[in-house]
């Protein structure tokens, strides 16, 4: 899985992701990466800045994760939870790393 060791890093680490994704360069607070129940790896994070197809900026992310085409850190933390965060809110198969 591509980016699968990152991924775990910046979620566990609170690390701040800038990804390319679906068309658009998207800066991301990841807060839960796992397995969804039909088996794709997916990324819940709190878009923070960049582009989305559907114009919402500061908005809740369920990003299948083999879809992203660029992935790195910005180099900056964060240590609140993003607004609307609910632990359980999305259940999953499978949880590699959690906020």
């Amino acid at each position: 899985m591509r980016f699968h060791q990152q991924l775990i890093d910046a979620t566990s680490g609170r690390c701040e992701l800038q990804i390319y994704y679906e068309g658009f360069i998207r800066v991301v607070e990841p807060h839960t990466y796992g397995i969804d129940y039909r088996g794709h790896h997916v990324l819940r994070a709190y878009q923070i800045a960049g582009g989305s197809a559907w114009g919402n900026l500061f908005s809740w992310k369920m990003i299948q994760t083999n879809e992203i085409k660029h992935l790195c850190e910005t180099g900056t933390r964060f240590h609140l939870a993003s607004p609307g965060y609910r632990r359980e809110a999305l259940p999953m198969k499978r949880i590699y790393a959690r906020f």
